[in-house]
C-alpha cells in the first residue's frame, strides 16, 4: 500500500503559449501538489518542478553509484561529453551515432545519463552527457576524437564522476514541451552483464 497520495493541488501559472522558447529560458513551476501520509496523516507540498529536478538528480546518483567502484578500479572509463543541440535535436540520434563509432573499434557502451543545458560552454543549446564505456586507452580516444575538430560536439575522459553529477544536480531545467530536459538509458549494465 502507498503511504502517499495525492490530496489537492493547486495552478500557480498556466502553460506557456510562448513559441520563441527553443530551451533557452528554464522551465517554471506550473502546479503545487500536496501529499498526504496514509499512515500519519501529514500533508508535504512540491511543484512540479522539483519533481522533475528530483528525478533527474536521481538519474545522476543512479548512474554515479552504479559505476563509481568500476571507474575508480580503471575497470571502465567514463567520458564527458557536451552536444550541440542545434545539430542534434533529438538525443536519441547523437547516442545512436555514438554508439556506431565505438562499436566500430569495438568498444561496449555500459550506460549514460543526459541534462539539456543553455549558456555558455562552446554550444549555447548544448547538453551534458556521461558515458560508462568499456575501458579506453588514451590512443584510441585520441583516434575516436581528436583527428578532426567538429562543431557538433565534445568529449575528454572524466577526472571525477562525483564532481560532475553534483554540477548537474545544481542545473537549471531546460526544454519546451515535449522536449525531455534530461534523460538516462535504459538500463545501466556493468562490464560483467556485457561479457
Amino acid at each position: 500500500m502507498k503511504e502517499w497520495k495525492l490530496h489537492h493541488y493547486s495552478v500557480i501559472s498556466e502553460r506557456s503559449n510562448i513559441a520563441y522558447n527553443i530551451g533557452q529560458i528554464p522551465k517554471e513551476a506550473k502546479v503545487i501538489k500536496t501529499f498526504k501520509n496514509t499512515n500519519s496523516g501529514i500533508l508535504s507540498s512540491i511543484t512540479d518542478l522539483q519533481l522533475l529536478k528530483n528525478k533527474r538528480n536521481k538519474y545522476l546518483l543512479e548512474f554515479l553509484y552504479k559505476y563509481k567502484k568500476y571507474f575508480e578500479k580503471k575497470e571502465i572509463s567514463i567520458l564527458t561529453g557536451v552536444i550541440n543541440l542545434e545539430h542534434y535535436t533529438k538525443i536519441g540520434s547523437f547516442v545512436s551515432d555514438f554508439k556506431k563509432k565505438l562499436k566500430r573499434k569495438n568498444i561496449d557502451v555500459y550506460g549514460y545519463v543526459w541534462v539539456r543545458d543553455f549558456g555558455n560552454e562552446m554550444f549555447k543549446i548544448h547538453a551534458h552527457i556521461l558515458i560508462a564505456t568499456a575501458r579506453i586507452n588514451e590512443t584510441t580516444f585520441s583516434n575516436l576524437f581528436s583527428k578532426k575538430t567538429h562543431s557538433k560536439y565534445n568529449f575528454q575522459f572524466a577526472k571525477s564522476i562525483g564532481k560532475l553529477t553534483n554540477y548537474l544536480k545544481k542545473k537549471e531545467l531546460y526544454g519546451v514541451n515535449k522536449m525531455r530536459a534530461y534523460s538516462k538509458s535504459r538500463k545501466f549494465l556493468t562490464p560483467k552483464k556485457i561479457i
